[in-house]
């Protein structure tokens, strides 16, 4: 006589009766096998494009849409930022996947400024938080403009500090579905520079908003020290710069583990667009190369560099030539041609096209040889 069946004990299964023991582990192999299957190759892919994206930025590999292949640069590639038309449909893409906005954050001086303005301007971003009248207050009771009302700057940074040029500047911020982008001013280290740095990465380890990406500026402010810091000599400036980069390296360690930092490598000084010789050049160059060795301390960081190619074309083929000639710079020329400090609009545009290609870098398709392709 045949034994009668015991209902399972546990849990039935489709393949038949099994212990609680063995549908667990069924359940983790499961698990296991969609984690390594689906997240984990998409988190291998999305970190591959993320290294392969920062050629964008390294002037020895991105080539300029007016560069032509070079047989001497084998590992070259296309460095072409995405136009303005492609960047809506793309940041749409990616706010779709991660469920929030992009977030980019400017630190330095006004060369970051101009970059974030341009975003601004090419996304059609909002205001969120806007100074009015003048960005430089001349009290720290600075206000500002935020969603419809008149509120006192909570953190304004002194300028020309200890002088009595001194003024007080509040942070930038724009925002809309698709991308927050914020701006601090802090031309130098002491003027906070590490302090904001240290708060964004409290902000990204407690699992508040964090940058995807951070782009600083620091060295102008050192090379020219005309008012913050009259009694150092020219040799001394860059000097003075390193020992306060150095201070920075821990923060900057600690923060590349969350977001991707971009140091923007300062152009040259465009005196001559005036006819006259800039003492500062040499400063500059000098400042840059210190940048250079001291910020290889700071693992992932990226040196942007590539900007510079585009920066002198337009300063050799159009501000000198002009310049030459005396013939008076107008029209969309204006803003680098007079200008010493500022690449042009075309330069900075170039700049925002380059930003939101990298954020796009894994949900827009790219050129054939774009820095991008991983």
């Amino acid at each position: 006589m045949r034994l009668p069946i015991a209902p399972c004990p546990v849990i039935r299964h489709w393949t038949g009766c099994v212990s609680e023991g063995v549908a667990k582990l069924r359940h983790l192999k499961t698990v296991q096998r969609f984690t390594y299957d689906v997240i984990v190759p998409w988190a291998i892919d999305s970190e591959r494009s993320r290294v392969a994206c920062r050629r964008l930025f390294r002037l020895s590999q991105s080539r300029m849409y007016w560069e032509n292949p070079s047989q001497d640069s084998p590992t070259s590639c296309l460095g072409s930022g995405l136009p303005p038309k492609q960047s809506i449909p793309c940041l749409t893409r990616l706010r779709e996947r991660r469920g929030r906005p992009a977030y980019v954050m400017f630190i330095g001086d006004s060369r970051a400024r101009i970059i974030f303005m341009k975003i601004r301007e090419t996304l059609k971003l909002l205001w969120r938080r806007y100074i009015l009248h003048d960005t430089y207050q001349s009290s720290r009771n600075a206000t500002f403009w935020e969603r419809g009302r008149r509120l006192r700057c909570p953190h304004a940074t002194p300028m020309f500090h200890g002088t009595k040029y001194l003024r007080w500047v509040c942070h930038l911020e724009v925002l809309s579905d698709l991308v927050r982008a914020t701006f601090y001013w802090a031309p130098y280290v002491g003027a906070g520079y590490a302090e904001r740095l240290a708060v964004v990465e409290e902000d990204c380890r407690s699992g508040r908003p964090c940058p995807d990406l951070i782009v600083m500026t620091l060295g102008m402010w050192y090379a020219k020290m005309a008012i913050d810091r009259p009694h150092l000599t020219r040799p001394e400036r860059p000097m003075h710069f390193q020992a306060d980069l150095e201070s920075l390296v821990p923060v900057l360690r600690n923060l590349s583990v969350h977001s991707q930092l971009v140091y923007r490598v300062d152009g040259p000084d465009f005196m001559d667009g005036y006819g006259n010789k800039s003492v500062v050049n040499g400063a500059i160059l000098t400042i840059n190369a210190m940048a250079t060795e001291t910020l290889r301390k700071v693992p992932g960081l990226q040196l942007w560099s590539s900007s510079l190619a585009e920066t002198i074309r337009f300063q050799h083929s159009v501000c000198l030539q002009l310049a030459a000639i005396h013939t008076p710079v107008l029209g969309r020329h204006r803003d680098q041609c007079l200008d010493e400090n500022h690449v042009a609009e075309t330069v900075r545009l170039s700049a925002a096209a380059a930003i939101v290609r990298y954020l796009c870098r894994d949900t827009e398709p790219h050129p054939a040889g774009h820095c991008c392709l991983t």
